[in-house]
């Protein structure tokens, strides 16, 4: 068994230091648009289950999404496996989840309970698209996330593989002689 340490380092513990009091201080709250626009598949749900607001992503995905409506006709909970109850939804705070729309798109993220402005408990679900090839997804139809370009360029890469004779990082190097 290895044991790293490291040695004390005063100026660095004392910018992280700074940096967490001045954290802490900071009281940034985003507005609902820009909040949307940063989240295109969040949800933001009341104790009844009902949709308070959702990404732009969603209602792209599921035209007849409405604020009012409940959560149960759109999307089921595929794991870990749980049924949609706000106690249910309690355990599954700090876990990865995976959640199903009625149209088949996979959303892969996370819920936490938030208050709104007047005090009232909401849940909060932020994650992003699930996707596992480029198949049926098209780019203009879904805000692109991180996950999506990550896809992206792997599937680039596994299409158009590098040409060492192209490359200009070549490991062959030339030698002058003299």
């Amino acid at each position: 068994m290895w044991r790293v340490t490291f040695p004390e380092q005063p100026l660095f513990v004392a910018e992280e230091r700074a940096r967490g009091a001045l954290l802490s201080t900071v009281n940034f709250r985003p507005n609902a648009p820009l909040f949307a626009s940063l989240f295109p598949f969040h949800m933001l749900l009341d104790t009844d289950l009902n949709f308070l607001q959702f990404g732009s992503s969603l209602k792209q995905n599921m035209p007849s999404l409405e604020v009012g409506c409940n959560v149960v006709q759109f999307i089921k909970i595929t794991v870990p496996y749980s049924t949609w109850s706000y106690e249910g939804i309690h355990q599954l705070f700090q876990s990865c989840c995976i959640l199903t729309t009625k149209t088949g798109l996979e959303l892969k993220g996370g819920f936490d309970i938030t208050h709104l402005d007047d005090g009232r408990e909401v849940i909060l679900f932020t994650g992003s698209a699930r996707v596992q090839d480029l198949e049926g997804l098209e780019v203009r139809e879904y805000s692109c996330t991180v996950a999506s370009l990550s896809l992206f360029v792997t599937h680039a890469h596994s299409l158009y593989p590098p040409n060492d004779s192209d490359s200009r990082c070549s490991s062959q190097t030339s030698h002058r002689t003299t």
